[in-house]
């Protein structure tokens, strides 16, 4: 058991570092890019309109009025098939000018817009470009995976004299998939130049993850696309209570809810940026408003803030060999009687739930998890395009190097 005056030492050099550390997650998070593809029950979606989280879509419906005004609202023109939906968005859009608009989701894909690149680029001048000349930013089609589509849709809307405002891409493959991801994505930004959304993304049933796995992957991922410039906007599949899916495809770890729109761990990984599993999740995030207190009143905070504070004493330890640590560079001091989590200032009441807050699923390990290759047709289909893509390019690069020699030859 702690002593009194160690708890007391502990907690003063408690604020000075959480200070620093909360700093540097203001800094790391001072251009948010995390939204919502909504498809949850709307009377949970405040819960989520905090932190980082800053925009939403929907696949065809309105802006969700829980979060109006609280949350930057995307339309998305979904596709001829739900033409009905589209002309009430469109109402929308006439009396609020958005910033954005996302076009068709998931051309590529038979079970969704299911468009050829023709038909894509015929629908994006009819409903999208007037919109575009009025100063909104428009999408590419959100495929799920083929760069031949849109290679082909590009080609078509240049033929209209026309180009996307930025890039909108979805993914989904294994928790194991963080390298195919991000070669995907520098893929789009690197083939045509503009910035990239990935407005749905998450890990597939099918490659059998355990919800730490699946968690570390969010956390890798969304970290990533925080540090590349070109990715401007990204919004993970998880809106949905854990055991109520919209489907089969994505995982339940992806969840964002459990059932009766309580938070998961990965909630708040997402909306607050912690490392996304249980060890280093909402562990490492403590309120240090009445610390004291809430180790006294509760049992589960207490147990908490025991071990935040044993690894305190390292991190006392280290800050005193690093003299150059300036926990207030950036001139933004934190308040130590106000509460916050991983950097975000919230209220009391969010600390304390935040704080004991417990997961049950996030407790159990997915029994099929293992090491096996997973059989995800997407991934195997992203996969062969994007190799089919390389090497077209490296044929192209050929050809340049060949015509370059010749012309070299004619002087």
């Amino acid at each position: 058991m702690l002593s009194t005056r160690f708890l007391a030492l502990a907690l003063v050099a408690l604020a000075a570092i959480l200070a620093g550390s909360d700093v540097e997650a203001k800094k790391h998070n001072a251009n948010c890019k995390a939204g919502l593809p909504w498809g949850a029950d709307n009377r949970w979606a405040s819960k989520m309109a905090k932190g980082c989280v800053k925009w939403i879509h929907h696949w065809e419906n309105a802006v969700v009025p829980q979060v109006e005004g609280k949350l930057d609202y995307v339309p998305m023109y979904w596709g001829p098939k739900k033409a009905g939906k589209w002309n009430d968005r469109k109402k929308w859009i006439n009396k609020h000018k958005p910033n954005y608009i996302l076009a068709q989701n998931e051309p590529d894909v038979p079970g969704q817009a299911n468009l050829s690149p023709k038909q894509a680029a015929s629908e994006w001048i009819k409903e999208l470009r007037h919109y575009q000349k009025k100063g909104i930013k428009i999408s590419s089609p959100q495929i799920v995976y083929d760069i031949k589509w849109m290679d082909s849709f590009m080609k078509h809307l240049k033929q209209h004299g026309a180009k996307p405002d930025f890039m909108a891409v979805h993914w989904y493959g294994s928790w194991k998939d963080t390298a195919k991801l991000k070669k995907y994505i520098k893929r789009v930004h690197k083939r045509y130049n503009l910035p990239v959304w990935v407005s749905e993304y998450g890990v597939t049933q099918k490659s059998h993850g355990s919800q730490s796995q699946v968690s570390h992957f969010h956390s890798k991922v969304d970290r990533w696309m925080d540090s590349q410039p070109y990715v401007h906007r990204y919004a993970a599949f998880g809106c949905y209570a854990y055991g109520n899916a919209p489907d089969s495809f994505g995982a339940q770890q992806n969840a964002f809810f459990s059932k009766g729109g309580k938070l998961r761990n990965s909630a708040y990984s997402y909306m607050y940026g912690a490392s996304g599993s249980k060890k280093h999740g909402k562990r490492d995030a403590t309120a240090t408003a009445n610390i004291e207190a809430h180790a006294a009143r509760s049992p589960g905070a207490h147990r908490h803030h025991n071990k935040r504070v044993h690894s305190l004493a390292q991190a006392i330890e280290l800050q005193a060999r690093n003299t150059t640590l300036d926990p207030h560079e950036d001139g933004e001091a934190l308040d130590p009687l106000k509460s916050y989590i991983n950097g975000w200032e919230v209220t009391p009441e969010e600390a304390e739930e935040y704080f004991n807050h417990d997961d049950e699923e996030d407790d159990k390990e997915n029994a099929n998890a293992d090491d096996a290759e997973h059989d995800d047709e997407i991934s195997r289909l992203r996969d062969q395009a994007l190799d089919e893509a390389d090497e077209k390019e490296d044929e192209l690069e050929k050809i340049d190097e060949v015509k370059t020699d010749d012309d070299d030859d004619d002087n």
